[in-house]
């Protein structure tokens, strides 16, 4: 998940981020059924749960077992395991939620189409995707990771801290944005770290729904470098 948490947001703002999202106000959740695929550390699953759904929180990290120790909401399940073969049945979920998760995958579409049979009739898939931009810096980025992604976690922790961790905090300043150096660390890690990092278009994936008999499909979100978009299966 994209690790909101660490990057200066309360879990307040995660929950009306995630509302903006799929659109809903807070009565909504309120006796529904929901997965968030790729949970992370579990802030916002457990804020999801706060608005009334029973929540499950699925990721393959041990960041899982973290937030599984530390939960004290009845209303909220963490589980451990690989969203390409989630342990849930077929049609069983009011909505499945999934932010900045499965363009981290070897084939996105692959992992969508794994998640996708879990919404019930009448129920929401969402997912929040990486989209191409044109400008200089992305594209830097994006030759940059080529190579980054290769070094061991100890050499890219010294490499982003000493040469890309400054710069980007005195940028962020001079936007008159407060970040402070583990948010900017993290920043990094979660663009040039990972070993899959695809980009899609909102009319790519608009395909990938109607493939799978959605239909009021919607960009709710977008942002530089993604975009969220969902769908509701027909009934």
């Amino acid at each position: 998940e994209m690790c909101m948490g660490d990057r200066g947001w309360t879990k307040e703002s995660r929950k009306e981020r995630f509302l903006q999202e799929l659109k809903i106000d807070r009565n909504y959740l309120v006796g529904k059924s929901l997965l968030d695929v790729g949970c992370g550390n579990g802030v916002l699953t457990i804020g999801i749960a706060e608005l009334g759904a029973e929540t499950y929180g699925m990721d393959v990290s041990p960041s899982v077992e973290r937030a599984y120790k530390f939960n004290r909401n009845s209303k909220v399940h963490f589980l451990q395991a690989d969203l390409q073969n989630p342990p849930f049945r077929l049609n069983s979920l009011d909505i499945v939620y999934s932010s900045g998760v499965i363009h981290h995958t070897y084939d996105t579409e692959l992992s969508f189409s794994c998640i996708a049979p879990l919404v019930k009739q009448g129920g929401r898939l969402y997912v929040w995707l990486y989209k191409p931009e044109k400008d200089l810096r992305h594209n830097f980025m994006i030759t940059l990771r080529k190579f980054t992604n290769k070094f061991p976690i100890w050499m890219q922790y010294l490499f982003y801290l000493i040469f890309l961790v400054p710069q980007g905090m005195l940028k962020e300043r001079l936007r008159g944005r407060k970040i402070n150096w583990r948010e900017q660390l993290i920043n990094y890690f979660d663009a040039l770290s990972p070993e899959f990092r695809h980009e899609h278009t909102p009319e790519e994936v608009e395909i990938w729904y109607r493939k799978r008999n959605f239909n009021n499909i919607t960009v709710s979100i977008t942002e530089y470098l993604g975009f969220g978009i969902y769908g509701d299966l027909c009934d």
